[in-house]
């Protein structure tokens, strides 16, 4: 989904960490080791609850934590039993120069003190928590009881992966007695984060286990920001003008380099050519304040400078909690023009739906034979709500729900009476992978989905269909849309991004007699986002490194040039006028 850069989003929780490295009881000057509590939102989203204890290293004068990789695998485990199995683990075995992590699928990774440097010799493999890697690497792997069912799936592991910390200076592997350590967000975002969306995070008095669904605030009747449960834990500071230290703030900085030198999907593409990002920082102008020390003048200098990056996927959501919520100092007038206009562009587009008759929801048109549904984003699938017999106005807010009404309202009143079925994508921007998967099904049938790591050139091909009448059970009594015999089109703009993107693009690719496109090119959008977080507790999302992929000829590239429309329009205007569509439509039958 397009994360906009004139709005804050509040999605997921963070990392923050003062140059104090301790309580005020604690003596600075010395090597430490102070014990947290972890804690985790819980089930019920009502209250913060303990789930362990951690242990933090802080350096002699130093305010930088370190986790030990010992301590970092309990935690590495405990995800993947609760989302693999018992019985999928991985090891730890410490030598004197280096440490050695191995997985139960024999991805290995080496950590090499002398070196300083992270080995992985399956780096998809090992990151992949979702599912051992023998099993799928794929955009998303169903669940027990989901409506999505992943049929096949081959996978092929990359080269060798390797993160050099020597340009780094304050991001290093550090022995203490018999255990290695790191700082511990550079540990998240090497060995937690990159496929898992699962996040360790600190804010000085407490680590956190987050899973990537929290929702630091809310609105009120009033339309007011207000905190939940967690953002009060989280942002219960009320300082005005915090710092950090010198090698604190070089640290925060070096991560951000680290995260984008190594973890960014879309490096190299449509102008974001670097050879690392401390150029790109400097070359535009953003290291003094990144470095100066003051968190509110960083945090906004971050905002700018992924802002600049012109990736909607690549975005500042949130900022650090060493100051009160929502006192950040952005002003929207310094990030990138050319992005903010875009925005406004799309949000005028999707403003004169109201005027034009191209309203969101489900419509037919009789006299044209096209049912059209519509919707600005891709909900995750709620197979609470799919399974019941009709759905109120409410449900239909989630689109995967409303395009499972769409599928019935078809099927059962208007089979013989329209010959198309047109997704309306026109101001669409994206959101949940399973929403798409889900669509994709009850339209097509059948499907394949490509997916690599640019990091490594490993790649997936994995195939999908959907229990479309929820029976539990996927076979020929699951027809589609197509399989019913009538025609997918999808209608496009230069504003449909991301899942928007992905959405025909592999329609296209899976049944390209079967599928037409009609507007503008889509606008692209190849990898899946990732939520992480800086050492000053900030929450940005970036493109991860699942990048959404097709063939070209045997050469497996990326989908960031989108789908050309088969019936071209000549003005964005005329994508969300039905009579424009119908009439371009009909003139091509």
């Amino acid at each position: 989904m397009k994360n906009k850069v004139i709005s804050v989003i509040a999605i997921t929780g963070g990392l923050v960490l003062s140059s104090c490295g301790g309580s005020n009881t604690e003596d600075t000057t010395k090597e430490r080791i102070v014990t947290r509590n972890v804690f985790s939102l819980s089930e019920d989203q009502k209250r913060v609850e303990s789930v362990g204890t951690l242990n933090l290293l802080f350096k002699a004068n130093g305010d930088i934590p370190y986790i030990s990789l010992k301590d970092g695998l309990e935690y590495i485990n405990l995800i993947r039993h609760a989302r693999v199995s018992k019985d999928s683990s991985i090891s730890l075995k410490q030598e004197e120069n280096k440490a050695t992590y191995t997985s139960t699928d024999n991805a290995q990774v080496v950590i090499d003190m002398q070196e300083q440097s992270i080995t992985y010799n399956d780096f998809t493999g090992f990151l992949n928590h979702v599912q051992p890697y023998k099993d799928t690497y794929s955009l998303l792997t169903p669940f027990k009881g989901s409506s999505i069912h992943l049929i096949d799936n081959k996978y092929e592991k990359g080269n060798n992966y390797t993160v050099s910390l020597k340009n780094y200076s304050q991001i290093d592997i550090y022995k203490h007695g018999n255990d290695f350590y790191m700082p511990l967000t550079t540990y998240n975002d090497l060995f937690i984060n990159p496929n898992t969306m699962t996040n360790l995070v600190y804010n000085f008095e407490r680590v956190y286990l987050f899973s990537g669904n929290e929702i630091f605030s809310t609105k009120n009747d009033e339309g007011e920001d207000v905190l939940t449960t967690l953002g009060k834990s989280y942002y219960s500071r009320k300082a005005t003008d915090p710092t950090v230290s010198k090698e604190y703030a070089e640290y925060f900085y070096q991560n951000i380099c680290l995260n984008f030198d190594y973890l960014y999907g879309v490096k190299g593409l449509k102008g974001r050519e670097y050879t690392t990002f401390d150029n790109y920082l400097s070359t535009k102008g953003y290291k003094t304040d990144l470095l100066s020390g003051n968190v509110k003048k960083m945090d906004a200098a971050y905002a700018y400078a992924l802002s600049a990056l012109k990736d909607f996927h690549t975005v500042a959501s949130n900022y650090s909690p060493l100051y009160e919520f929502g006192k950040h100092d952005i002003d929207v007038d310094k990030y990138d023009a050319e992005k903010v206009k875009e925005e406004k562009e799309e949000d005028t587009l999707n403003l004169a739906r109201v005027f034009s008759g191209a309203s969101l929801g489900f419509s037919v048109d009789t006299t044209n034979k096209i049912a059209y549904i519509a919707f600005n984003n891709f909900s995750s699938v709620d197979e609470k709500a799919l399974s019941k017999s009709s759905w109120t106005e409410e449900d239909l807010d989630n689109s995967a729900t409303l395009f499972a009404h769409a599928y019935k309202e078809i099927t059962t009143k208007y089979l013989g009476s329209i010959d198309y079925v047109a997704v309306d994508l026109a101001t669409n921007d994206g959101g949940a992978a399973d929403g798409m998967a889900y669509m994709l099904g009850i339209l097509l049938g059948r499907y394949s989905i490509e997916i690599q790591d640019p990091c490594t050139g490993a790649h997936a091909k994995s195939t999908y269909a959907v229990d479309i009448n929820r029976d539990g059970k996927v076979d020929e009594g699951d027809i589609s849309l197509r399989e019913y015999g009538k025609k997918i089109v999808f209608i496009d703009s230069h504003f449909t991004f991301s899942c928007g993107n992905a959405l025909p693009v592999f329609a296209k690719l899976n049944y390209p007699s079967q599928v037409t496109a009609i507007g503008e090119t889509t606008g692209g959008g190849t990898c899946v986002v990732r939520p992480a977080y800086t050492a000053l507790g900030s929450l940005y999302n970036i493109s991860g490194i699942q990048m959404l992929s097709k063939r070209n000829g045997e050469k497996l590239v990326n989908i960031e040039d989108g789908v050309t429309a088969d019936i071209p329009l000549n003005d964005v205007r005329a994508t969300i006028d039905r009579n424009a569509v119908a009439k371009a439509l009909l003139e091509k039958k």
